[in-house]
């Protein structure tokens, strides 16, 4: 029982390692790659204040009131969770927008 348990411990440190090389490598090669054009610096930097204006605006929208329901939630994770979720329903119903206005912009070409 002792092995198993010390297998699954290693795989799931590798595991980890792993998530955190990916999410490094998806941050910095970019970065690296962009400072040939730093213009492309300027549209990302944009791109990031955006999504952080929206979420700023979803977490203003949500209320905290589920953490009255669940004992190990506090008030501020409980909004986290609910901009999260606004957040989200935003840029879905963003990209949905998007590509009916690509769409009929192209029937009418």
């Amino acid at each position: 029982m002792e092995m198993d348990s010390t297998l699954l411990d290693i795989i799931l440190y590798l595991g980890y390692f792993l998530v955190i090389f990916a999410l490094a490598a998806a941050v910095i090669l970019p970065l690296i790659k962009s400072l040939d054009n730093p213009k492309g610096l300027l549209k990302v930097a944009a791109g990031i204040v955006l999504l952080l204006v929206i979420f700023g605006i979803a977490y203003a929208l949500s209320s905290g009131d589920m953490a009255a329901r669940y004992p190990d939630l506090t008030e501020n994770g409980s909004k986290m969770i609910g901009a999260a979720i606004v957040t989200m329903y935003i840029l879905i119903i963003t990209a949905v927008l998007s590509i009916a206005v690509t769409e009929v912009s192209k029937f009418f070409r």
